[in-house]
């Protein structure tokens, strides 16, 4: 068993490996290098976090983290989609007949459109990224075929002065700006389009065809250099040569140098693999177990009925990964018992029936104690009298006529008559001495201290003296 959690540990981070390796390598070949230092440097201060305790910025990742995802696969789907083509292998699966057939379709709308004299302007990326040097553009993933590329460089059409760019035989982009040349190799005679795709061959191996307005001209820019295409069939020949060095390898030396970088990679993801799965992944998949000590509530209507030999707390055994035990509050946990429709008597109460309110992170595996009993008794209701304490004596002359108490007597609750208290309570002293005149006083009670009043808002005694004169 121990070998076998052991194994589905390896396996999990190699799989990890090799996902952060195929975004790796798909960011490197798409020169996405801002997104991968920003990305890299978001799960480092989440790790950061995670280690250090900083509940603050763990908080802010946990609850902003999904919002965040979506938000990338919105943006970034262009790349996703070649994370995915490199995961399995998709692009390696294309035939050479599909290649063909885009050289074909390409080299036919380049002398279709020379020969309406359509200006147009059509970029084959190769190795090196082109993404850094070309703005704007209107995003298409379409299809190639001739109607689309006369429809886009019809002059008609609001991004035929824009240069179209295709990639993975389909069309990518249109309406795309490319970046002028500065070197002055191109005569005067060529304008903004034929600078443009010089520019782009300049800084990158990419293949840009141009068709020019004024001349019915068609030219051919790699890696600099500036060719004419006379005859039908040219422009298929450079793109299958473009295409070869793109997709083939023949060089055994290049083979051989390409290993070690991509060693070095691999390393490096599996590196990063194994902290993301022991700071992140781990403590929040890992499953363990906690004790708590829960409060028992108990809802009841009557407050005439109490219950006897009933537990206050339990302990609940707890089942979560390590994250949430950790940070757990106990005032989430609660134990609700409702006794409201039990009678009078003795009842056994199951707290595995009852309702037992906790995170949705965790399971509760076990209640101790799980089985009690209660005893409901009725309470009993008692009336004392209070009698008001006076001392000292009226000056002459004066009587005093009447005492009246408000409220005369106080009602207790007994559980039984064994508990029957004393038949009167008296007031605190009331001094008499010197009044001409009726007065009312707020007395306390003596010896009331821990008397169960059914009333708990009596508090005072209001004691009315009404003196009279002879």
């Amino acid at each position: 068993m121990t070998l076998f959690f052991e194994g589905r540990i390896v396996l999990d981070i190699l799989i990890i490996t090799i996902i952060i390796y195929s975004i790796f390598r798909t960011l490197q070949t798409t020169g996405t290098w801002k997104i991968a230092v920003g990305l890299g440097f978001a799960v480092i201060l989440a790790v950061l976090a995670r280690v250090l305790g900083l509940q603050g910025t763990e908080w802010i990742f946990s609850n902003f983290s999904p919002i965040a995802l979506l938000m990338l696969l919105i943006i970034f789907q262009p790349e996703i989609r070649r994370i995915l083509e490199r995961s399995f292998f998709l692009s390696q699966l294309r035939s050479e007949n599909g290649s063909e057939q885009l050289s074909d379709v390409i080299d036919q709308a380049l002398f279709d459109l020379a020969e309406r004299k359509w200006g147009a302007l059509i970029v084959l990326p190769g190795k090196v990224p082109i993404k850094q040097w070309i703005t704007e553009g209107i995003r298409l993933d379409g299809a190639v075929s001739l109607h689309l590329l006369f429809s886009i460089f019809d002059s008609g059409s609001p991004g035929h002065d824009g240069a179209v760019v295709i990639e993975n035989e389909r069309v990518d982009k249109f309406a795309v700006r490319l970046p002028l040349s500065q070197s002055g190799r191109l005569s005067n005679i060529y304008g903004t389009r034929h600078n443009a795709a010089m520019g782009l061959a300049e800084k990158t191996d990419a293949l840009v065809f141009t068709v020019s307005e004024e001349r019915g001209e068609i030219s051919a820019f790699l890696d600099g250099n500036h060719l004419i295409l006379k005859q039908r069939g040219d422009a298929g020949k450079l793109m299958a040569d473009h295409f070869q060095q793109k997709h083939v390898v023949s060089d055994k030396g290049k083979k051989k140098k390409a290993v070690l970088p991509a060693l070095a990679g691999f390393a490096t993801s599996f590196a990063f693999a194994i902290l993301l799965w022991t700071t992140l992944i781990q403590p929040r998949t890992e499953l363990r177990e906690m004790h708590f000590t829960v409060p028992i509530e108990y809802i009841k209507k009557d407050r005439s009925i109490v219950m006897t030999e009933k537990v206050t707390e339990a302990k609940l055994l707890i089942e979560g990964p390590i994250a949430a035990l950790q940070s757990m509050d106990p005032s989430q946990f609660r134990i609700q018992v409702d006794v409201s429709k039990l009678e009078l008597g003795r009842h056994k109460i199951n707290l595995e029936h009852e309702k037992v309110v906790f995170p949705k992170k965790v399971k509760v595996l076990e209640i101790d104690p799980s089985v009690f009993e209660v005893e409901f008794t009725q309470l009993l209701t008692r009336s004392i009298s209070i009698k008001p304490q006076i001392i000292g004596e009226l000056p002459k002359g004066f009587v005093l006529d009447k005492i009246e108490l408000s409220p005369p007597s106080v009602v207790i609750q007994i559980q039984n008559e064994a508990e029957e208290p004393l038949a009167e309570l008296t007031t605190t002293p009331i001094n008499i001495s010197g009044l001409t005149e009726s007065t009312t006083v707020q007395c306390k009670l003596i010896g009331a201290e821990g008397l169960p009043f059914q009333d708990k808002r009596v508090t005072d005694i209001e004691v009315r003296l009404t003196i009279e004169k002879k």
